[in-house]
């Protein structure tokens, strides 16, 4: 945390400790930061000649193994029908539909990348190439190897967010030690309440 906290303090862009991807994204794609990290379908924007001034310059690579373990974090749409939903037939249908090839085939090709083989491996899809291929080439490299980006829990926007204010206090200048001690403590109530 000392690390990362003190890479975004004494090299990242001006405000860096309010960015979320919106911001992060703008900045790198006006050339004004030297590494995008993130599982999301950013690079037909990066490409994007008429909104990105590093169009044909980036390339693209998995995150690199920390000291423990290398995890590659996988983010995909998820659809599920709640227990109490008063019409389970058609969400259910809903979901077979939305999840479906024919469907995740035009998501592939408007340039969003999913995680259903048949729609990377559809010769269509192969055809047009619409996403960049160093990009292709990492997230299909992921597919087998890839753990979830986030916890499987109820509260996973408040785990994110207890988790990103203590990475900002940390960039402040507070002890990685006194801010992660004090979200574990937040977290846990957190979770004693919502995963019984």
């Amino acid at each position: 945390m000392d690390w990362y906290a003190g890479l975004l303090k004494q090299y990242g862009p001006p405000g860096s400790v309010n960015f979320n991807w919106n911001e992060a994204l703008a900045v790198f794609a006006q050339g004004q930061a030297a590494q995008f990290f993130d599982g999301a379908n950013f690079a037909i924007q990066f490409e994007d000649k008429n909104q990105s001034k590093i169009a044909g310059k980036v390339g693209y690579v998995t995150l690199p193994a920390g000291p423990a373990r290398h995890v590659l974090p996988t983010f995909t749409g998820g659809c599920a029908v709640s227990g109490l939903s008063k019409n389970k037939k058609a969400a259910y249908l809903f979901v077979v539909w939305a999840t479906s090839k024919a469907i995740l085939k035009r998501t592939q090709l408007a340039g969003v990348g999913t995680s259903r083989s048949s729609a990377w491996n559809d010769p269509e899809v192969k055809a047009k190439g619409v996403m960049p291929k160093g990009w292709t080439d990492v997230f299909l490299a992921t597919l087998d190897k890839g753990a979830l980006g986030l916890p499987e829990i109820v509260a996973v926007t408040e785990y994110r967010d207890i988790v990103g204010v203590a990475i900002q206090k940390v960039i402040q200048g507070e002890s990685a030690k006194t801010a992660l001690e004090a979200a574990q403590k937040e977290l846990a109530a957190v979770m004693e309440k919502t995963e019984k």
